[in-house]
């Protein structure tokens, strides 16, 4: 008799705590935007359903433990919605021809309907996307697909920017004739189910991108839940599945297994608790701010930069936002922020090592130009691929 553990049920297993996150970080915005962190005016057609506590803000939180959430969640929460609008604001600007957005593990992100609504920091007046064409496409498990799909038809708000919403073979969409004279944003909004640890290229045959258009490709602790050969094989598919690839990440970082790391450590032993990380997930197999860059690297991509959130807040915020943060909440827990900050990462990637998207700013040379997503040389890591 084979007493082994079928490695499909094993992952099986981890989907429900995965999944619960997705509720958990609507909630941690949610909170976050009532503080007067940031607007979102999205957010409440999805956290009425959302059960559970909060996870997204530090490695303390457990999935489905209800608790208050806590300023210091809220302060990260809001830095990390802040990188990634940054992320996509410089993808916007820095191509006015059309282009492709794909969201992996979307959850119950907001971030459509907000660039449609001009909520997003750099793009409020939206003038950089009304003069193109956007195919917005958002990747998730099927249940979390269907039960977006259902609150955006039950929502007058949400179903304004995505009128007419049909089922398809692979999950559900609006396109450009559907938004008729309504909302000419985007030429299409697509919700694609798909497992991530599936094939690749079963992956790339649902979404059926345009291999023109520029593309970028948002993910939010995602890879941290996958096996790491799982995660490998799908960045090697997108690093080349079209002439332009882009890439914005957001993933905790655990720090080197070696080294004396108590914070690193208890973060390690809380995630594995809360029942997301397997043995073989990224979450153990990637854990410093390197080995993610040498990952996409080693993946394909042409050129990666990332930083700690911590020196993101410093560096990637801009001053208005820091300014926003101190007058929502007072923070009490400084140090402990800092340390939750410096065990998070935001790394971008690119197929084009010129890119301006992947650029960093010479703090050392005054004729060097800022960068679009705001990388300093002496607050970040740079890798091109060899």
């Amino acid at each position: 008799m084979n007493n082994k553990q079928n490695p499909s049920s094993t992952l099986a297993s981890l989907d429900r705590p995965i999944k619960a996150t997705a509720d958990d970080a609507v909630l941690a915005k949610l909170a976050t935007t009532q503080a007067g962190y940031y607007k979102d005016p999205f957010l409440e057609n999805f956290a009425r359903r959302s059960t559970g506590g909060i996870s997204s803000g530090g490695p303390t939180a457990m999935p489905g433990e209800r608790r208050v959430i806590q300023p210091i969640i809220k302060r990260g929460t809001h830095a990390r919605v802040c990188v990634m609008d940054r992320a996509l604001s410089a993808f916007c600007k820095a191509n006015t021809d059309g282009s492709q957005i794909v969201v992996l593990g979307a959850g119950k992100d907001t971030s459509y309907f907000r660039l449609c609504n001009g909520n997003i920091a750099g793009l409020e007046d939206n003038v950089e996307c009304q003069k193109k064409k956007i195919r917005w496409y958002e990747v998730d498990h099927f249940s979390v697909i269907h039960e977006k799909a259902a609150m955006i038809r039950q929502s007058q708000q949400l179903s304004y920017f995505c009128p007419n919403l049909k089922e398809t073979r692979h999950g559900y969409e609006t396109t450009a004739s559907d938004h008729s004279s309504i909302h000419d944003l985007s030429s299409s909004f697509h919700l694609v189910n798909h497992d991530l640890r599936d094939s690749p290229n079963l992956l790339l045959g649902k979404l059926s991108l345009d291999p023109s258009l520029p593309t970028l490709f948002l993910t939010e602790c995602v890879f941290m839940y996958m096996p790491n050969e799982a995660s490998q094989l799908l960045l090697q598919a997108l690093s080349s599945c079209v002439e332009h690839v882009y890439m914005a990440c957001y993933e905790p970082i655990l720090g080197d297994r070696n080294a004396r790391d108590p914070f690193g450590q208890m973060m390690e032993q809380n995630l594995i608790k809360a029942g997301v990380a397997s043995p073989g997930s990224c979450l153990l197999k990637t854990r410093t701010l390197l080995e993610q860059l040498h990952k996409l690297t080693n993946s394909g991509f042409a050129r990666a930069v990332g930083c700690d959130m911590w020196s993101a807040y410093e560096t990637i915020l801009t001053v208005e936002q820091r300014k926003t943060a101190n007058q929502s909440e007072f923070l009490d827990e400084y140090e402990e922020w800092i340390l939750i900050m410096q065990h998070y990462c935001f790394v971008v990637a690119t197929s084009d090592p010129t890119s301006p998207f992947a650029a960093v700013q010479n703090v050392n040379d005054k004729a060097s130009k800022p960068s679009l997503v705001g990388f300093v040389s002496n607050k970040c890591n740079e890798l091109n691929k060899p």
